[in-house]
């Protein structure tokens, strides 16, 4: 992850159902604009096994954020509902 611009990662999986539910509101998040500074991706991790690997990703959902290519924190699960009000 290159760049001053902060990033998140949102790691998913098309046969988990959390994660089928969890897309749109990651995408809802990223079109707000208190976050139109932020890069949002999501990742399949069936897609990009050597991705989860690297980053050590062993759950999904699981979301990184990075800044200055550096990884600011995970989260495991759900958004936290307190980013989506």
């Amino acid at each position: 992850v290159d760049g001053s611009k902060p990033v998140v990662i949102d790691f998913w999986a098309t046969w988990y159902s959390l994660c089928k539910m969890i897309g749109p509101v990651f995408k809802k998040l990223s079109e707000k604009p208190e976050f139109a500074s932020v890069y949002f991706y999501t990742v399949d991790g069936d897609d990009q096994p050597d991705i989860l690997d690297e980053l050590q990703v062993s759950s999904m959902p699981t979301f990184i954020a990075f800044k200055d290519e550096k990884k600011l924190g995970t989260s495991l699960g759900a958004i936290p509902k307190n980013l989506l009000v």
